[in-house]
């Protein structure tokens, strides 16, 4: 919840940012993904929710109306490389990087390409686990079963009242001067939970620990699961090979056997 409560302000301080995390909500069907994910677009700033992608509604919703997008779909990757707007969300967790299409063929070089810029927040709901290069760029939510019972209807008009008041926040906090802040974790995770810890300390401090408790966790589970995968067990592998090393090398079988193992 904290890190949900931290992207709705993130939502409407993107000028901010240089980073923007996918959040993404993984789970089976009936655990509450299109609930929870209508709930946060339904208070973010210029949220659209999709349930169905072309790449060219894609781009005009990136670089005309600047949105918070939400895509609710069923095989989600599978998807987006259909509508070919790969690059879109690849690049989109990232300012300063745009993409190209060719319009206008007939045109001949430079007239003949449009350029859009696509950084902007983005949420998914799905349940397949995303693309493996664009896993480093997101957050990942487990949906499990609730004990609470959650018997309200999602609507657009509840929202309103928390919605109006991140408005006048954005507002009244636009001339304001930030701090700047630490990476909290290594490599891109650090990056794109920089400007999520920037907002905790200055819109609530007394939530930092917590936080940052959530977003160690996020890196423990991401670096066991890397473990998992069979360059890890290759490397692990090879460090208990060690003791057999002869003149600074290992005979492969060795490494082999101990993979197998």
């Amino acid at each position: 919840y904290d890190l949900l409560t931290i992207w709705a302000f993130h939502t409407n301080a993107m000028e901010r940012a240089n980073f923007s995390p996918i959040i993404y909500f993984l789970g089976l069907p009936e655990k509450g993904k299109s609930r929870i994910l209508k709930s946060m677009i339904y208070i973010a700033r210029r949220g659209i929710r999709k349930i169905s992608l072309t790449d060219a509604q894609v781009l005009r919703d990136c670089t005309h109306i600047d949105a918070t997008l939400a895509l609710d779909m069923m095989n989600l990757w599978a998807k987006v490389e259909k509508a070919g707007s790969e690059d879109v969300f690849l690049n989109r967790p990232e300012r300063g990087v745009d993409v190209s299409r060719v319009n206008r063929p007939e045109k001949g070089a430079f007239a003949d390409t449009d350029y859009y810029t696509v950084f902007g927040p983005t949420i998914f709901a799905t349940n397949e686990t995303i693309h493996e290069i664009l896993d480093t760029r997101a957050i990942p939510i487990i949906m499990v079963n609730s004990i609470k019972s959650f018997d309200k209807e999602v609507n657009p008009e509840d929202a309103l009242d928390i919605k109006e008041k991140l408005t006048a926040w954005r507002a009244s906090t636009m001339g304001d001067i930030w701090k700047d802040v630490p990476r909290i974790a290594k490599s891109r995770l650090g990056d794109i939970t920089k400007p999520l810890y920037q907002i905790i300390k200055y819109v609530n401090p007394s939530r930092e620990e917590a936080f940052i408790k959530i977003i160690q966790e996020i890196e423990k589970k991401r670096l066991s699961d890397k473990a998992d995968t069979m360059n890890g067990q290759i490397i692990m592998a090879l460090l208990s090979s060690r003791l057999s090393m002869v003149s600074g090398c290992i005979k492969g079988q060795i490494i082999a056997n101990k993979y197998n193992e």
